[in-house]
């Protein structure tokens, strides 16, 4: 979710930048399965979602984030291996913890690139094309 979020800011920059027209993925609502609830497909945005109180975030990301992620109409290799995916967070602490991890790991990417190192560019042209 880390990815897809800073690549559709990326599109979404570009876009207003260049003056084209671009519809985010996240535009418009999503229907949670197996519930009358809709949600703004916003809210399930990593920047957006992160920020929530432990307990809120993990429903949150179970019941929302996930099965928005399973469902993604993107057709990458990404959201076809997620068919089948289970989501078994069993704490919210645990949650916070990973997020806090991958944001790190997304930082020292973001200084790799930047001091021109080598060390993730393999990684990152790997995950570029997730998408």
């Amino acid at each position: 979710m880390k990815q897809m979020d800073d690549l559709e800011a990326k599109r979404e920059r570009d876009a207003e930048f260049t003056g084209e027209k671009y519809i985010s993925k996240f535009s418009g609502k999503y229907k949670v399965p197996g519930s009358a609830e809709t949600v703004d497909k916003q809210d399930l945005r990593w920047r957006n979602f992160k920020r929530m109180p432990a307990e809120q975030m993990l429903l949150h990301v179970q019941t929302k984030v996930f099965p928005f992620l399973k469902e993604f109409e993107g057709g990458s290799k990404f959201t076809h291996a997620m068919a089948n995916a289970v989501f078994i967070m069993p704490k919210p602490s645990l949650l916070v913890e990973a997020i806090n991890i991958i944001e790190l790991i997304f930082t020292e990417i973001e200084k790799d690139a930047t001091e021109g190192g080598q060390a993730f560019k393999i990684y990152k042209a790997m995950c570029m094309r997730c998408y």
